[in-house]
């Protein structure tokens, strides 16, 4: 069974499992429930909405008091596990690097590759938090839901990229210790890693440009069909009220041509509207989907490849601007 948690902005799947004994969970509130290492589902949800953080420090101790045996004996499947489940409930990004950490060590230990990338996605998880969170501290965006202090996430984006690019490094070694175009910034962390070798790009970064710069380039065709289609519309309905105020008003041609311009005015006005329909969904869509992938191509720095173009195009038939680029 399944619910949906809304938490500071951050959307969480939330499939009810088994759950470690409730006396265990003394030291926190009552109204929530932690997952202890080794439990494979994701884990009951607090209860009440809002977070403050000294709330959200008190759960965290207990969360990593669960993981604590698993890693005195070196479990650290038991103890990525159960940190990333119990991360994504709280929305918090401090459990989630802790995570991604532990996956770095479980790579090292395993010689994983596989479990090298998810130290990556891990850390991205809880970059994409931050940054929410630092959009918080400066005003763009508000929440009731703080697992942290929002003044607090610009000094911890720079320990979770040191992370990510420890994370990247590794997945690079062992897949072969091929070389990757896009060094990480700063050195190594997160524990494990080699943070001096190069690191290669994050994939999602450019699908998710690649995806808002096309729902984007949508959405701005849409505006102008949706432009365009209001104003033939108008001059359509002009041209109705000008011949039913002529002399020639009420014969049957000027009625046939008031027919035939009502006509095109509907047909107009319904391209109108459906453009500015579009143009309402590409551009609520397109814009949220750059920006994320701008945020995560700058943890990577940039690329030489990168390219961006914009230019006129003029026909017989068309007229407008030709995106092209290269991510």
């Amino acid at each position: 069974m399944s619910r949906a948690l809304c938490a500071g902005g951050v959307a969480i799947a939330v499939l009810t499992g088994s759950l470690v004994p409730t006396d265990a969970l003394a030291n926190i509130e009552a109204s929530s429930s932690v997952v202890g290492p080794g439990v494979g589902l994701p884990y009951a949800a607090p209860r009440r909405a809002g977070m403050t953080p000294s709330t959200a420090e008190t759960r965290r101790q207990a969360i990593r008091e669960f993981v604590a045996s698993a890693k005195r004996s070196g479990n650290w499947a038991a103890v990525a596990d159960g940190l990333e489940s119990n991360a994504k409930v709280m929305g918090d990004p401090v459990i989630m690097l802790e995570a991604g950490d532990a996956r770095i060590q479980l790579a090292n230990q395993k010689q994983d590759a596989a479990q090298a990338q998810r130290a990556v996605e891990t850390t991205l998880r809880a970059l994409d938090i931050l940054y929410f969170y630092q959009d918080v501290a400066s005003g763009r965006a508000q929440s009731d839901w703080l697992v942290i202090d929002p003044s607090q996430a610009s000094g911890m984006i720079s320990g979770a990229q040191n992370q990510l690019g420890s994370a990247q490094a590794l997945v690079s070694q062992l897949q072969g210790g091929r070389p990757q175009r896009n060094p990480p910034r700063g050195g190594g962390g997160g524990g494990g890693g080699n943070g001096g070798t190069p690191a290669g790009p994050d994939r999602s970064a450019t699908t998710f440009i690649a995806a808002g710069a096309t729902t984007l380039v949508i959405g701005i065709a849409g505006a102008a069909m949706g432009i365009g289609g209001v104003v033939v519309g108008s001059g359509k309905q002009e041209e109705v009220e000008r011949l039913a105020s002529s002399p020639e008003a009420g014969t049957p041609e000027t009625n046939d041509e008031i027919d035939q311009l009502n006509s095109e005015g509907r047909r107009a006005n319904t391209i109108g509207y459906v453009g500015l329909g579009i143009a309402v969904v590409g551009l609520a869509v397109g814009i949220p989907l750059l920006t994320i992938g701008v945020k995560r191509r700058r943890q990577q720095g940039p690329s030489a490849n990168a390219r961006l173009g914009v230019a006129p195009f003029v026909s017989n038939q068309h007229n407008g601007l030709v995106f092209s680029g290269r991510f």
